[in-house]
């Protein structure tokens, strides 16, 4: 028996993982490249996260605060950078890989039908100028895995790349994304 998007995104966004999630922004964060070549196969439900602004606010908050300040990202000072704002068609996207991860058992960049990070904000109606995305698994708290972010030189440029405007947010089963983007 199938699962639709939304239940699994609800079974996704559970009270404890929501308080969790909205700290820990900080481990796998690669900016990707699109492959041209690749024409999706299916066009998947789009998940609609009407809370996912709120879920995720404290999180968003200390990017931001992190942006705002500047920081160090491996060997290289990032200097201040304006802020990010959700946006529920990029959190979708975020979601829709999430899922994936669970349902493979893998973190991987690539979905399991060959996706790219621009590949599922294109799914989602997006339509992006540039775009990159932090993944992360094992961490049980936001404040956890946006440290691990913070402290790797990849996905701290990630969160400190000024070309970026928007921010999407997803957790499930100790698996998290986020993707950002710039739209046209």
């Amino acid at each position: 028996m199938k699962i639709n998007l939304v239940a699994r995104l609800v079974a996704f966004l559970s009270a404890s993982t929501r308080f969790s999630f909205l700290f820990v922004l900080t481990v796998m964060m690669v900016s990707c490249v699109p492959d041209e070549d690749f024409e999706p196969s299916f066009e998947p439900e789009p998940v609609v996260l009407s809370e996912g602004a709120a879920v995720y606010q404290q999180m968003i908050l200390d990017i931001n605060a992190l942006r705002a300040a500047g920081c160090r990202c491996g060997n290289t000072n990032m200097p201040p950078v304006g802020p990010l704002r959700w946006n529920d068609q990029v959190a979708s996207a975020a979601a829709q890989h999430t899922i994936d991860m669970v349902q493979a058992g893998q973190l991987n960049h690539t979905g399991t039908d060959g996706s790219n990070a621009g590949d599922r904000l294109e799914r989602n109606g997006y339509q992006w100028r540039s775009y990159g995305e932090n993944i992360a698994s094992g961490y049980s708290t936001m404040n956890a895995v946006l440290q691990a972010w913070i402290d790797s030189p990849g996905h701290c440029r990630n969160l400190m790349n000024a070309d970026f405007e928007e921010i999407g947010v997803a957790q499930k089963d100790r698996y998290w994304t986020q993707v950002f983007a710039r739209p046209f």
